[in-house]
């Protein structure tokens, strides 16, 4: 769904805290992105965006989100270009490594969600 004016919305899926506060920090600075108020990462609508490692959402979700119109960025600790294939082919908008700071981060999910 699209956010106010015309944003998109982001959800963050992620167990780690420290992480999940990072990424909303970084996305808070993005005005084309809106964060869904109640924090409900559970059930993003199609032309909504994921946000999510490797480790909290293996393929299979991808592919789920992906077939109701949701864009997933999928973060890698240690990128492999095997699992980079696999996340590709489940539909992943992108791959990026989690080394990304957070201005080429932001750049990374704007590009492959626009």
């Amino acid at each position: 769904m699209l956010g106010c004016m015309g944003r998109r919305v982001v959800h963050v899926v992620t167990s780690d805290r420290l992480l999940r506060r990072a990424l909303l920090a970084q996305l808070r600075q993005a005005p084309e992105f809106v964060l869904p108020e109640c924090g409900n990462t559970d059930d993003p609508e199609a032309t909504d965006v994921v946000v999510s490692t490797t480790s909290d959402c293996p393929e299979g979700r991808v592919a789920e989100f992906t077939k109701d119109g949701v864009s997933v960025v999928v973060l890698a600790a240690i990128p492999r270009n095997d699992e980079c294939r696999r996340y590709r082919s489940a539909g992943a908008s992108a791959y990026i490594p989690m080394t990304a700071d957070g201005v080429s981060l932001l750049k990374e999910i704007r590009e492959a969600v626009s």
